[in-house]
């Protein structure tokens, strides 16, 4: 970090440190410092506009003559000091709370050049009337204005700062200062605390770029918070020095291998448990009934597994030829042979194997009806389309006989026709002008257990036209045939 020392003999401002730096430049080279018109040129090559010789410009136009980034800064960031003359307020002066101050001139007095708002801080200080005992006063600004006729305004002012910590404003600091008081750009102690002490306590705003890397005074100290820097000893005994047995839990998966710098692996299983394969990738060694693949872990379905506590499947399951034993079985349809042994309980059970369904030979014996809805349906929907008006839901598949009485009103049309599931299955039955009931039979497959046979109803009339259509004695018969499973002989 440069080190600035500020030396208040004569009028030595920051403009001419920058040309002493430029000088310095052209000296190595064995040549003069060119003039300011000469330096134009140069200005312009290296992308400085409106080359003035200012502070900033100088020090731009010499790192561009030594070949380095004009990006890379190396002014003191926001905080740049002035070592200016005495200057006087303008017109009659301010008063105690004004937060602009005109001042007669502001400019390097030797040169006359104008100092401009960005040759100095974002924040700067001045004092006013310096060395009077009653109101000799510290005031803060932000902006330099130059203006038309010469004079510059200080604007952005806080007034009455005080001159002891914290350094803050106060009224009774602030005075009233005639035309022709004296103002000078002082060393103010708010100036001062800008800058990092070696004993204090320091929170830094900006940043810092170190040419060497910086030293901690104790070498073996580690950090002990998450906010702290690690130092090389604390890398090269935790990191690059390698891990070891002291650092390393054998406990808890982990493993060493006593090579330097120490290598950390998984600690796997030589038995059950993790292990590597030839390619050094890890996986899971298992037991018969578990395999691992690329979805992980899981049940080897080419084994015979064996079933012991409660197990829920909340999603379809499908078995093939399955031995359950002593089980309780919920709503489950089973597609395949189904053996059942033990005290096996099945609730709602829809099987599809092992059973034969077909229609009953008669419809007139009360011990092959399986289902009746016989309540009358007029329903009265005079959409021309077809809609349901019955359901019977059956347990198994196969043929089933289905009966149901239509009849329509008088001078009417009525239309009926079985479906399944939504899907019409049936033959259209139509009845014209005829108020007494006709029974209709037909006989309907269904392809599963848990399948709906359904009524539904249609008049010839479009919509807003309501004409009757009656309904009734909605049956289902069928003869269930059920095989006994028979014994196989798999070794003799």
């Amino acid at each position: 970090m440069k080190k600035l020392i500020l030396i208040a003999i004569g009028v030595l401002g920051t403009v001419g440190i920058a040309q002493a730096a430029l000088w310095n430049y052209y000296q190595e080279q064995g040549l003069n410092l060119p003039s300011v018109s000469d330096r134009i040129v140069l200005a312009t090559q290296c992308d400085i506009s409106g080359y003035i010789g200012s502070y900033s410009q100088n020090l731009a136009l010499e790192r561009c003559l030594r070949g380095q980034s004009l990006s890379d800064e190396i002014v003191l960031g926001s905080t740049l000091p002035i070592a200016g003359s005495t200057y006087t307020l303008a017109g009659s002066g301010i008063s105690g709370s004004a937060t602009s101050i005109t001042l007669n001139s502001f400019t390097i007095t030797q040169s006359g050049q104008k100092i401009q708002d960005s040759d100095l801080s974002d924040t700067f200080y001045v004092t006013l009337e310096p060395g009077n005992t009653k109101k000799q006063e510290i005031v803060s600004c932000t902006t330099v204005t130059q203006n038309s006729g010469g004079t510059a305004t200080l604007s952005g002012c806080s007034r009455g700062m005080s001159p002891i910590s914290p350094y803050t404003a106060s009224t009774t600091l602030a005075f009233t200062h005639g035309g022709g008081t004296q103002v000078i750009f002082s060393d103010a102690p708010q100036l001062f605390n800008l800058y990092s002490a070696k004993a204090n306590n320091e929170t830094i705003g900006g940043v810092w770029t170190y040419s060497v890397f910086p030293v901690i005074a104790t070498s073996t100290v580690l950090p002990t918070t998450n906010g702290q820097f690690a130092t090389k000893y604390y890398v090269d005994t935790v990191g690059a020095g390698g891990f070891t047995s002291v650092n390393v839990s054998t406990t808890r998966g982990l493993s060493v291998d006593g090579s330097s710098p120490e290598k950390v692996g998984i600690n796997a299983s030589s038995t059950l448990g993790g292990a590597f394969d030839g390619n050094g990738a890890y996986y899971q060694k298992t037991t018969t009934g578990l395999s691992n693949g690329s979805n992980g872990i899981g049940i080897d379905y080419a084994n015979n597994n064996t079933w012991t506590g409660t197990n829920t499947f909340g999603g379809t399951t499908t078995l093939a030829t399955t031995t359950i034993n002593n089980a309780t079985i919920s709503s489950s349809t089973i597609v395949g042979n189904l053996v059942v042994n033990g005290s096996t309980t099945i609730n709602g059970f829809i099987p599809n194997y092992n059973y034969t369904l077909t229609a009953s030979s008669s419809v007139s014996s009360t011990e092959n009806l399986k289902a009746s809805a016989d309540t009358e349906r007029i329903p009265s929907i005079g959409n021309g389309s077809y809609t349901l008006v019955k359901s019977i839901r059956v347990p198994f598949y196969g043929s089933y006989n289905v009966l149901f009485d239509l009849h329509s009103g008088a001078s009417q049309d009525a239309f009926g026709k079985i479906y399944v599931n939504g899907v019409a299955a049936g033959t259209e039955r139509h009845i014209t002008n005829n108020t007494n009931y006709t029974t209709f039979a037909e006989t309907i497959n269904v392809s599963a257990g848990g399948d709906y046979i359904q009524l539904y109803q249609r008049n010839s009339y479009p919509s807003g036209n309501n004409k009757d259509v009656y309904l009734r004695d909605f049956r289902i018969y069928y003869i269930l045939n059920q095989s006994t499973p028979t014994s196989t002989v798999i070794t003799d």
